[in-house]
């Protein structure tokens, strides 16, 4: 269970890139910062899910900066599942993840902007 959830997380991020639109996550995240680490966990009991370094964690951010969907509108979210923390040299960035089900989108959510959300499609979720 937990070795599919955490490839489920890391699919969905991997996967990121089908949608693009006017405004992305790559808008507000410091894609040109060089990611070092991602690190996946879960925020219910701080459980280390899955790391990804070096080249494989650059190729994550670049899928990432092409899918999630910027959602207009006041943000009104349960709390987040899961937490990605983005490591660079000088910097740490926080993401919070809301995973759906088979037929629902997932939703994203950078931690210094809570106004915003950004979506992956059910068709993106599903896979």
């Amino acid at each position: 269970m937990r070795k599919s959830l955490v490839l489920s997380v890391a699919f969905i991020l991997f996967l990121l890139t089908s949608c693009y639109q006017k405004e992305t996550i790559s808008s507000k995240l410091a894609m040109e910062k060089d990611v070092e680490k991602i690190a996946v966990s879960r925020i219910e009991d701080s459980v280390s899910l899955a790391e990804l370094n070096g080249q494989d964690a650059k190729k994550l951010i670049e899928v990432i900066s092409h899918h999630a969907i910027k959602q207009e509108g006041i943000v009104n979210m349960s709390s987040p599942e899961y937490m990605v923390k983005l490591y660079t040299k000088a910097d740490v960035e926080q993401i919070y993840f809301w995973i759906g089900e088979t037929g629902e989108t997932s939703s994203l959510r950078l931690e210094d902007d809570t106004h915003t959300i950004f979506t992956v499609s059910a068709k993106v979720t599903a896979t």
